[in-house]
C-alpha cells in the first residue's frame, strides 16, 4: 500500500518540478537576454554577434537532433521490453492458472487416494480373516491326513496295500467304470462286531470287488504287466452263493450277515464271504452249531471255529480292529473332503482380495502418478514462472534505466532547446553594448528570482530522487518478500498435498490395524504359552501316570503268567474233554440207533452189565482180523479225493489259462519277429541294389510248424510257428543267377554282411560302427559303393533317419577319400595316434599298395 501511494507522489512532485523548471527556463532566458547585452560588447556589429549566435544554435540544434535520435531509439527499446515484460506476466498468470488447475485436481485425487487406502485396508482386514481362517482349516486338514496317514499305516501292513493302492491309482487314472474297491469298504457294522466279523471273513477281507469278468481280467492283466502283486477279484455278475439254513433257536446267536448294512447290489459278494458264518455268544455254542449244523462259527471275541473243526482264537484288541480303522479313515476322508473344498473357497475368496488387492494398488499407483505428474508439471511450471519473473524483472531493471536515460535526454533536450531559444531571443534584441537602469533592475530582479526558482528546483528535484531511491527499495523489499512468500505458499501446498495424500484418519486406521496385529500375536503368543503349560502339565501327569501303570504292569506281571499258566491248563483239560466228547458222539453215531433191547439192561447192576461185556468181548475176538477203521479211512479218502478234484479242477484252469497266456505270447513274439524281419528286408534289398548296380537281393525266413505241447486238439489254437534261420539270396547282375550265401565269394559275402548290416541300421540305429578293414576283400567297384553308403548313412538318408558316426581302419583309398577326420597310428615302442590329413592318409595306401605289390613280384 506505500509502494502504491508513493506513485502518485511521485507523479505529482514530477509534475511540480517540471512547472518549476517550465518558470526556470522563462527566467533564465531573459536573464541571458539580458546578459547577451551586457557582452554586446565583444561584437563590434549586429551581424557579427547574429552570426555567432546563429553559429551557436546551429550547434545546439544539432546537438538536439542527436539526443531526440537516442531518444526515439531508447523509446522504441523501452517499447519491446514493455512487451516482452508483459508477455512473461501473462505467461507467468498463465502458469499460475495451470497450477492452480491441477492443484485442485491433486486434493481430488488425493481424496480419491485416500478413500482407496480406506478400501484397501478393509479388503486387507477381510483378506487376513480369510487367511486365519485357511490356517485354521489347514491345521484341521493336516491332523485329519496325519490320522489317516496313521490308521492307513495299521491297514496297510498286509501285501494286499500295495496292489489295492495300485489298483485305485490305475482305475482313476484310466477312467475304468466297475471297480468297486476291497470288500471293507462295502459294507457297515456296530463296532461290537468288529473283532467277529474280521475274524469271519479274514484275509477276504481285502478281496477286490468288481463288477463282472472283464473288470477283473482287465485289472489282472494289469497287476501282471506291472508285477504289483496278486489280488482275488469277486466279480458280482458271476458270484452265485449258497447260503445255508440257520438254525433259528440259539440263544444270542444269528448269521455274520445279519449284523451287516450294504447295498442290494454289493449282496452277492458280501453272501459270498460271510453267507457261511454263523455268529455266536460263547465258544461251547458254537461248538455245538458247528457239530450240529457244520456250519463255521464265530464268537463275539473272535474265536473261530472251522466246519471241520479247526479252532482259532486268542486276544483282539478291538482298538485296532480295522473296521474301526476303516470307519475312521472314511470319516476323516469326508472331514478332509470337506476341509478340501473350504480351503478352495477360501483360497478363491483370499485369490479374489488379492486380485482386489491389485487392482485398489494400480489405481493408487494411478492416482499417485497423477499426482506426481501434477507436482512435476507446477514444479516445471514453478521453474519458468521462476524463469520468466526473473526476465521480467530484468527487463522492468533495464526499463528504468532507460526511462532515466528518457528522463535525463528530455531534460538535456529542454536545456538545450532553452538555450537556443535564448540565442533566438538575443537575436531578436536590437543590438547594443550597455544595459539601460531599467534592464539593469529588471536584471537583478530576475537573477534573484532565478536563484531561488534554482534552489526550489534543486529542493524538488531532490526530493523526486528521494522519493524514487525510496521506491526503488519498497519494491526490492516488496519483491524479495514476494518471492519468500512463494516458497512458503509452494512449501505450505506441499505439506497440503502431503496433508491430503496421508491424512490423519488414515494414519489412524494404519495404527489401529498395527495395534490390532500387536494384540493378535501377543494374544496368540499367551495361548501358546498356555498349551505349552498345559501341555507339560499333561506331559508330567502322564510321566506319572505312565510309572504308576509300569510299577502296576510290573506287580501283575507275575500273577497273569500264573493265570496264563493255569488257563492253559484248562484250556488243555477242556480241549482233551471236547475230544473225548467228540470221540464218544462219534462212536454213538457209528452204533447207529439204539437197539429194542437196550431197555432190559436199564435196571441190570454194573456188576452183571461187565460180565455181559465180558461175555460180548470174547465173542468179538472173533472178528479181530476185520479192519475196524474201515468206516474211517473211507470217510478220510473221500474227503481227500474231493479235495484232490478240487486241486485238480483248480490247476487245469491255472494250466488253461498258461496255455492261453503262453499263445498270446507267442503271437506277440511272432507278430515282432514279422515285423523285424519285413522292415530289414526290405532295407536289405533297397541296399544291396545301391550296393551292388543292377544286382538284387532278399532275405527269407524259413519257418517250421510245430504242435503245441500239452494240447490234444490241435485243431482248437493251431500249429505253432517255429522259426529256423533267415536264407540270403542274391544276384549280383541283371538276369544273373540266383545264389545263397554257401555259394558266394569271400568278397560277396563281405558285401552281403554289410549290406545286412546297414539294413539292420536303418531299423535300429546305433550311436557309431567300428568297421575292422571291411573292405579288404571288396572289389574297387564295391568299395566305392560302400564308401557312398557310409557317407549317406553318416548324415541320415531323410528327415526322419538322424546321421550316426562311422570309425573305420582301412589300406583303401575309397574309404579314406570319403572319410571326414584321419587318425594315424605309429608304431615305435608304444602305439601313438595322431591326427593326420587325407594326403597322408593317401601316402600311407599309397605305400602299403607298393609294399604289398613288391612282396608279390617277390612271391612270383
Amino acid at each position: 500500500r506505500r509502494l502504491a501511494g508513493l506513485e502518485p507522489a511521485i507523479v505529482a512532485k514530477t509534475a511540480e518540478f517540471d512547472r518549476t523548471a517550465e518558470e526556470y527556463n522563462k527566467v533564465d532566458r531573459k536573464v541571458e537576454t539580458l546578459n547577451s547585452v551586457s557582452s554586446g560588447q565583444a561584437y563590434s556589429s549586429k551581424g557579427q554577434r547574429d552570426a555567432a549566435l546563429q553559429k551557436d544554435i546551429g550547434n545546439y540544434e544539432k546537438t538536439i537532433e542527436q539526443r531526440q535520435a537516442a531518444g526515439a531509439k531508447a523509446e522504441k527499446e523501452l517499447a519491446r521490453d514493455r512487451g516482452k515484460a508483459e508477455q512473461g506476466e501473462e505467461l507467468v498468470r498463465s502458469l499460475k492458472g495451470g497450477i492452480d488447475s491441477r492443484k485442485g485436481r491433486g486434493q481430488q485425487g488425493a481424496r480419491d487416494q485416500q478413500k482407496l487406502e480406506t478400501k484397501r485396508l478393509d479388503n486387507q482386514k477381510q483378506m487376513k480373516v480369510f487367511q486365519a481362517s485357511q490356517a485354521e482349516i489347514l491345521k484341521e486338514t493336516e491332523e485329519a491326513e496325519r490320522d489317516i496317514h496313521q490308521d492307513q499305516q495299521k491297514l496297510n501292513q498286509g501285501a494286499s496295500s500295495k496292489t489295492l493302492r495300485f489298483l485305485s491309482k490305475y482305475v482313476e487314472d484310466n477312467k475304468i467304470a466297475g471297480y468297486y474297491g476291497p470288500l471293507i469298504d462295502i459294507f457297515k457294522c456296530n463296532d461290537v462286531y468288529n473283532t467277529a466279523v474280521e475274524q469271519a471273513a479274514g484275509a477276504r477281507l481285502y478281496n477286490a470287488v468288481v463288477e463282472d469278468d472283464a473288470v477283473a481280467s482287465v485289472l489282472m492283466d494289469a497287476l501282471r504287466k506291472t508285477k504289483m502283486g496278486r489280488m482275488q477279484f469277486l466279480p458280482l455278475r458271476k458270484l452265485r452263493p449258497h447260503v445255508p439254513d440257520f438254525p433259528q433257536d440259539v440263544r444270542d446267536s444269528q448269521p455274520v450277515i445279519a449284523c451287516l448294512q450294504y447295498e442290494d447290489r454289493f449282496k452277492p459278494a458280501i453272501l459270498e464271504v460271510f453267507g457261511k458264518t454263523f455268529l455266536c455268544a460263547t465258544l461251547e455254542i458254537a461248538s455245538d452249531v458247528r457239530r450240529s449244523h457244520g456250519l463255521t462259527c464265530v464268537t463275539m471275541d473272535g474265536s473261530k471255529i472251522a466246519r471241520k473243526g479247526a479252532m482259532k482264537g486268542g486276544y483282539h484288541d478291538a482298538s485296532q480292529s480295522s473296521i474301526r480303522l476303516q470307519k475312521r479313515v472314511t470319516e476323516q476322508t469326508a472331514k478332509l473332503e470337506r476341509s478340501t473344498r473350504e480351503k478352495a473357497e477360501l483360497a478363491k475368496k483370499i485369490t479374489a482380495c488379492e486380485q482386489t488387492e491389485s487392482r485398489l494398488m494400480g489405481e493408487l499407483q494411478k492416482l499417485k502418478n497423477e499426482v506426481s505428474g501434477g507436482d512435476q508439471a507446477n514444479a516445471t511450471d514453478n521453474r519458468q514462472i521462476g524463469s520468466t519473473t526473473d526476465e521480467v524483472e530484468y527487463l522492468k531493471s533495464n526499463m528504468k534505466a532507460k526511462e532515466q536515460y528518457l528522463r535525463k535526454t528530455k531534460e538535456e533536450v529542454g536545456e538545450l532547446e532553452h538555450k537556443a531559444a535564448t540565442l533566438r531571443d538575443q537575436i531578436a534584441v536590437p543590438f547594443a553594448q550597455v544595459l539601460s537602469s531599467q534592464q539593469e533592475a529588471e536584471l537583478a530582479q530576475l537573477t534573484v528570482q532565478l536563484t531561488e526558482l534554482n534552489k526550489l528546483r534543486t529542493k524538488q528535484s531532490r526530493a523526486i530522487q528521494d522519493a524514487e531511491r525510496d521506491r526503488d527499495i519498497m519494491t526490492t523489499d516488496v519483491q524479495a518478500k514476494q518471492k519468500q512468500l512463494d516458497e512458503l505458499q509452494t512449501d505450505l501446498e506441499e505439506l497440503q498435498r502431503t496433508a491430503a495424500s496421508e491424512p490423519l484418519e488414515l494414519e489412524q486406521m494404519r495404527f489401529q490395524t498395527c495395534k490390532e496385529k500387536t494384540q493378535a500375536c501377543t494374544e496368540n503368543k499367551d495361548k501358546k504359552d498356555k498349551e505349552k503349560s498345559d501341555v507339560k502339565s499333561k506331559k508330567d501327569s502322564a510321566d506319572s501316570e505312565l510309572k504308576s501303570v509300569r510299577s502296576k504292569l510290573k506287580n501283575q506281571a507275575g500273577s497273569f503268567e500264573r493265570a496264563r499258566k493255569k488257563l492253559d491248563q484248562l484250556m488243555d483239560k477242556k480241549n482233551r474233554l471236547m475230544t473225548e466228547m467228540d470221540s464218544a458222539q462219534a462212536q454213538l453215531r457209528d452204533l447207529g440207533s439204539l437197539p429194542q433191547a437196550f431197555d432190559k439192561y436199564k435196571d441190570k447192576s454194573q456188576k452183571h452189565l461187565h460180565d455181559e461185556l465180558h461175555k460180548v468181548t470174547e465173542k468179538l475176538k472173533g472178528f479181530k482180523d476185520v479192519n475196524k477203521k474201515a468206516l474211517d479211512q473211507f470217510n478220510q479218502f473221500t474227503e481227500q479225493r474231493e479235495k484232490f478234484r478240487e486241486r485238480k479242477e483248480e490247476l487245469e484252469r491255472g494250466a488253461s489259462s498258461i496255455r492261453e497266456l503262453i499263445r498270446k505270447l507267442d503271437e506277440k513274439k511272432d507278430d515282432a519277429l514279422q515285423t523285424t524281419y519285413r522292415m530289414v528286408a526290405k532295407n536289405f534289398e533297397k541296399v544291396f541294389a545301391r550296393i551292388v548296380p543292377g544286382g538284387s537281393g532278399e532275405l527269407v525266413m524259413k519257418t517250421a510248424d510245430v504242435a503245441r505241447e500239452g494240447e490234444e486238439d490241435g485243431a482248437s489254437a493251431g500249429p505253432r510257428r517255429n522259426y529256423v534261420g533267415v536264407q540270403v539270396k542274391v544276384r549280383f547282375a541283371a538276369g544273373g543267377e540266383v545264389r545263397v550265401m554257401r555259394a558266394l565269394s569271400g568278397g560277396q559275402k563281405s558285401v552281403v554282411a554289410l549290406a545286412i548290416i546297414f539294413a539292420i541300421q536303418k531299423c535300429d540305429p546305433a550311436p557309431f560302427y567300428l568297421f575292422d578293414e571291411v573292405d579288404a576283400n571288396l572289389d574297387p567297384m564295391y568299395r566305392a559303393a560302400v564308401a557312398a553308403m557310409i557317407t549317406a548313412q553318416k548324415t541320415g538318408d531323410s528327415s526322419t533317419e538322424g546321421g550316426v558316426q562311422f570309425i573305420t581302419s582301412s589300406f583303401q583309398p575309397e574309404l579314406v577319400q570319403a572319410a571326414d577326420c584321419h587318425w594315424l597310428t605309429t608304431h615305435s615302442g608304444m602305439s601313438r595316434i595322431v591326427q593326420g590329413s587325407l594326403e597322408d592318409q593317401l601316402d600311407i595306401v599309397r605305400r602299403n599298395q607298393q609294399t604289398a605289390a613288391q612282396g608279390a613280384s617277390n612271391l612270383q
